[in-house]
């Protein structure tokens, strides 16, 4: 609901507006002194002041110059008696942005007043989505910078996290999912093996097979990521995606041995992107395996450990788009 402040001395002009207003679905609020108006600016944020210039105490255009000290996208709507040139030029000079003269039209206050409200409201929209757009790019540089953290540590495995992320995006768009939907998946998909961060180094590149120990510390890389992540107020559940990228159909995957109903989609198309990526590339303890064999370890385990429409995303993307890592 649109707020209105009038500010007006004579009581009668007050109540006049006030029932107009409120009758046409206003939130209206009133005083009869500038400072006053002042104090009820900072309070309840209008969206467009009605203010008389002509006030004893503090006048309507020193109640100007103090308003706009502090806000300067409140509508304000100058009432007045004196209609001289110079008057009118100097409250817009300070910061009006238009000047009704009494005695006035109802109808006319109200399109001038709409207009105000339009203008404001538009104003507030395009603060707040450059306020969202600023969020995205830190949260953006933030996801990335965790990324290389990562890496930095396994330099044999430097990109993986990115091509799962680029991966992971084409399967979802393939899939038609809405495009925030999209984005949070490739978020999630830059740091998915942000848990690996606990891993000593010397395991992540080791050269030969690893123990059963090792690997179970290797296994615990998912909700190590989940318990740094999970208080952070993400949009969509970024630490749950990443905490079940391991988890597997038919309840054989870890860390929780979670089954079909239990793994979220999100969860479930980075898995098939994980999966294609690390066994087409080179690891320290085997070489590349190749992408041929990749898409049929998902062929072959369709319905049984991936999601049969992810997998099918999945293999039109590589065999009949011509989708490269």
């Amino acid at each position: 609901m649109a707020r209105i402040l009038i500010v007006d001395d004579e009581v009668d002009v007050c109540a006049s507006l006030k029932d107009y207003f409120i009758y046409k679905g206003f939130d209206v609020q009133v005083a009869h002194d500038g400072q006053t108006a002042v104090n009820l600016v900072r309070e309840i944020n209008p969206h467009v002041v009605l203010l008389d210039i002509l006030m004893p105490g503090m006048s309507g255009m020193e109640a100007l110059r103090e308003i706009r000290k502090t806000n300067t996208t409140v509508g304000i709507i100058m009432v007045t008696a004196v209609t001289d040139e110079e008057t009118v030029k100097k409250v817009i000079e300070m910061g009006a942005d238009d000047y009704i003269v009494k005695p006035f039209d109802l109808n006319y206050v109200e399109t001038s007043v709409m207009g105000k409200i339009s203008s404001a409201l538009d104003q507030a929209e395009r603060k707040l989505r450059e306020s969202y757009e600023r969020l995205q790019k830190s949260f953006d540089a933030v996801v990335k910078t965790l990324a290389r953290v990562v890496e930095t540590r396994d330099p044999y495995t430097s990109g993986h996290q990115e091509k799962v992320a680029r991966l992971a995006e084409a399967i979802a768009l393939e899939m038609g999912l809405p495009a925030e939907r999209v984005g949070i998946i490739r978020m999630a998909s830059l740091i998915h093996d942000l848990g690996k961060i606990y891993v000593p180094a010397e395991i992540l590149t080791k050269p030969s097979k690893l123990s059963d120990v090792e690997f179970e510390l290797i296994k615990s890389h998912p909700g190590v990521a989940y318990e740094i992540l999970k208080d952070i107020e993400f949009p969509y559940p970024i630490a749950e995606y990443i905490y079940q990228h391991h988890e597997r159909l038919n309840g054989s995957g870890y860390p929780r041995g979670l089954s079909n109903g239990k793994i979220m989609l999100e969860a479930r198309i980075i898995a098939v992107a994980d999966t294609i990526e690390a066994m087409a590339s080179h690891r320290p303890y085997r070489p590349a395996i190749g992408i041929d064999v990749a898409l049929e370890e998902i062929s072959v385990n369709r319905g049984i450990l991936y999601d049969p429409n992810v997998v099918d995303a999945c293999l039109k993307l590589f065999r009949e788009k011509g989708y490269v890592l």
